[in-house]
């Protein structure tokens, strides 16, 4: 039999440990208030608003606000910690004399909220950290017979807890005057009869009292805390030495000072003892009586039963296992338990309140960037005075709106982030308990390594794309293009980081017509995206772009295929053909033209094609869905004429462009249309061997014709919603999509442009 077993030290007693409380000297001045209709301040409770209540010996509660203005006065029969704020900013307080608990509701009506029987409420508090109330109770009998209590209520006023005695069923309380708990949810409670501030867990087990060395226990009731390591501070255990501990000696379990560790390992017989830093320190084992043999105390684990045992069980119903030293295996399970805690409390819950910071960061700079996108219409509409109040009205809606969903994506982030703060709290508990609780049995089996406790990882969300707002141009024949557009940028949402958010730039005040020089300024980087390989055409003349990144690609010979991005044909129709001829609406339908038939296609998703458009007289070349509004925009020519007719999402002919303002020809060959950010129409064309750029109102801005003797715009151009040119190689089957990006810079001059 392999026994591996420590003999306690039998002349270092339980009692000789003197766990105590070590008050900071230190205090921060945070607010001041002026308390004029008190004569003392006995006893604060800070209420919403930075409203505080404040009591003093003779009745008198007050609520103040921080302007010294009195908002309410009562009289009451109660003095000390007698009077709480809950968490949901109501004022409870304690009446000895008529023995309840009243509430005072925020429209001041009082109310009684507990009644407690034959026992005197003393004192009260609310916790922070569940919102139950703890109450101190007591009997109005002589000193040597009187009783003394804590009670625990839930918030609604039900009994939950009854605290009165400790282990050795010996009276904890006798005149609890001021009560209160700290971050671990130990009650803590200064009894002024005792003069001492009693400590309990939260499950009523006693764990310290402090006395002191001149100790008149009155006790602020919000201030008293512990560290979130340890229960409460130690000084050290020897005989007649009252300095802070910082030591452990893991042999005789006994805290000591810096100086009697010294003289500990100085002497004979602890010379070879173990000191060690405190929070480094050895757990001492609970004395759990053996269920089989009651009359000894476990101080073993079998190995290979996994079950703590006394000596007796070792030599009868555990003969010939093997045994582990119960205290050795307890010390590790406390140490794995408060390596869990550190991790909690050092980075979960940290990270976890720098993500909430970052949320909230992410709120204000959404609002500050809605408001300067409002402050930018506004300013835009007074200038145009009544003839744009209804178009300002629709587009401070769309921000609204837009802000709504952003601030309920925040809203929902900054809720789960919450929630998992308050698991990992409860999880931080939980640890506690184990370290607290005598079952060393339901210890062995729950703490057994990584797999029970393994600790939620932190959400991972998303720091939301800010809208950007793009000013339009002052047009008095345009009125919703002077008043811009608010967009939220259509790109992935980045992985939230705590870092600053971007800044949006927007033009409050628009220039006069004669300084804008409208044009196109290429930025000279070409961004891959995404590669398609298009089975079925010979060449690739022009693509649209579906829902799920489908692609509709077409050839010189007229065949229109539509692909997957794994390169999957889904469909193939035989056109006409064309150039630029197709276009995907804005209810994911592909519209193509048909220049023979004269009309215009609708492929719908049961991949049915129904006659969408007729054109009359006039050939459709080439075709447009605008993703701003839905309309069709359809490039036209008949005897040498040419145009581009606008078209509702229902196929009603809305505008047609043909000429300029000096009754000039804008068009010959219209093979590409599309449509930029701004609203322009850009038509590529191969007779006028030219970008044709005209607004939305029809109205010429400009013609790039390049700078080469013989420029032919004989390829697709597309604009996505973030002001990026998309150009498809024609003399390829497998389809590289790459992005131009292009500045939409009023300022500069047409001949900038590059090919």
């Amino acid at each position: 039999m392999k026994h591996t077993r420590k003999e306690k030290k039998q002349d270092i007693k339980k009692s000789d440990t003197k766990p105590t409380l070590s008050l900071s000297s230190f205090a921060t001045k945070i607010r001041k208030y002026i308390v004029q209709d008190a004569d003392s301040v006995d006893h604060i409770s800070g209420g919403k608003s930075g409203r505080l209540w404040v009591s003093d010996l003779f009745g008198n509660l007050v609520l103040r606000d921080l302007q010294v203005k009195q908002q309410q006065k009562i009289k009451t029969n109660g003095k000390h910690g007698y009077h709480t704020v809950t968490q949901t900013g109501e004022l409870i307080y304690t009446d000895r004399k008529n023995k309840v608990v009243n509430k005072i509701k925020q429209d001041n009506t009082i109310t009684e909220f507990i009644e407690t029987g034959d026992w005197a409420p003393i004192s009260i508090y609310s916790s922070h950290i569940n919102g139950d109330i703890l109450v101190g109770l007591k009997t109005n009998t002589q000193e040597k017979s009187r009783e003394a209590k804590v009670i625990r209520y839930n918030k609604t006023g039900k009994e939950l807890q009854n605290i009165e005695r400790d282990e050795e069923e010996q009276k904890m309380y006798s005149d609890p005057h001021y009560i209160t708990e700290n971050i671990n949810g130990d009650i803590c409670t200064s009894d002024f009869e005792k003069e001492a501030v009693v400590v309990v867990n939260k499950l009523g087990q006693h764990i310290s009292s402090y006395t002191g060395q001149s100790f008149a226990p009155v006790m602020a009731s919000s201030k008293f805390h512990a560290p979130p390591t340890a229960q409460h501070y130690l000084v050290c255990g020897t005989d007649v030495c009252e300095r802070i501990c910082l030591f452990y000696c893991n042999d005789c379990h006994l805290p000591m000072c810096e100086q009697c560790r010294d003289e500990h390992q100085k002497s004979l017989d602890t010379k070879n003892h173990e000191p060690v830093p405190y929070q480094q320190r050895k757990r001492q084992l609970p004395e759990v009586k053996c269920h089989t043999h009651v009359n000894r105390y476990v101080d073993m684990l079998c190995e290979q039963c996994q079950v703590p045992v006394c000596s007796k069980c070792a030599t009868k119903d555990h003969v010939g296992h093997t045994f582990i030293d119960l205290e050795t295996v307890y010390a590790e399970k406390c140490a794995i338990c408060l390596d869990e805690i550190n991790k909690i409390e050092k980075y979960f819950i940290p990270t976890s309140q720098d993500f909430l910071k970052s949320i909230k960061k992410d709120s204000t700079e959404i609002k500050k960037i809605m408001d300067d996108i409002r402050a930018s219409m506004k300013a835009e509409a007074e200038s145009l005075k009544k003839m744009v109040d209804s178009v300002t009205s629709h587009k401070i809606e769309q921000v609204n709106e837009i802000e709504e969903s952003l601030q309920q994506l925040l809203k929902f982030q900054y809720i789960k982030y919450n929630g998992y703060i308050s698991y990992l709290h409860e999880l931080v508990k939980k640890f506690h308990g184990y370290l607290s609780s005598k079952d060393i049995k339901t210890l062995m089996s729950d703490v057994t390594g990584t797999t029970n406790l393994k600790i939620d990882p932190i959400p991972e969300t998303v720091k939301p794309v800010s809208p950007v707002f793009t000013a339009g141009q002052f047009s008095m024949e345009d009125i919703t293009e002077l008043l811009g557009k608010v967009s939220v940028p259509d790109s992935k949402p980045e992985n939230r980081e705590i870092k600053p958010t971007g800044t949006v730039y927007i033009q409050l005040k628009p220039r006069k017509k004669s300084d804008v020089k409208p044009t196109l300024s290429l930025a000279s980087s070409v961004t891959k995206v995404r590669e398609y390989n298009v089975p079925g055409v010979d060449s690739v003349h022009h693509i649209s772009l579906g829902k799920s990144y489908r692609l509709w690609a077409s050839d010189d010979d007229g065949n229109l295929v539509q692909t997957d991005l794994q390169g999957n044909q889904l469909q193939k129709i035989q056109t006409s053909g064309g150039y630029g001829y197709h276009t995907v609406t804005q209810d994911g339908d592909l519209i193509y033209t048909d220049r023979k038939n004269k009309v215009i296609n609708r492929i719908k998703k049961d991949k049915t094609i129904t006659e969408f458009i007729r054109t009359g007289d006039w050939k459709p070349l080439s075709i447009h869905s605008s993703h701003i509004n839905g309309d069709i925009l359809v490039g036209l020519r008949k005897d040498g004429e040419a145009k581009v007719t606008r078209y509702s999402k229902t196929g009603k002919e809305i505008q047609n462009i043909q000429r300029d303002n000096k009754g000039q020809r804008l068009y010959g060959d219209p093979q590409y249309i599309t449509e930029n950010i701004n609203g322009d129409i850009c038509t590529s064309d191969f007779n006028k061997q030219a970008v044709v750029v005209v607004n939305k109102s029809g109205q010429h801005r400009f013609s790039y014709t390049g700078q080469r003797t013989a420029f032919r715009p004989h390829v697709g151009l597309n604009h996505t919603k973030a002001a990026q040119l998309i150009k498809a190689s024609p003399d390829r089957v497998t389809l590289t999509v790459s992005r131009i990006h292009v500045s939409p810079i009023a300022d500069i001059q047409p001949d900038s442009l590059r090919q």
